[in-house]
């Protein structure tokens, strides 16, 4: 149960992100090369595998 309000909880913050026009790299828990594979990094717009700080 805690699993679907922390999806939910992302995905909010994800859609206030991108009305701010920013970049959910900034905010993510995996903004760091050793730990993130997205070719887009760190200038993402959107990410599959995003986790709120």
């Amino acid at each position: 149960m805690m699993e679907i309000f922390k999806k939910i909880k992302n995905n909010i913050i994800k859609i206030l992100i991108k009305l701010d026009n920013g970049f959910v790299c900034d905010t993510c828990r995996f903004n760091h090369p050793n730990t993130c594979s997205n070719p887009q990094r760190p200038n993402a717009k959107d990410c599959e595998d995003y986790e709120h700080k």
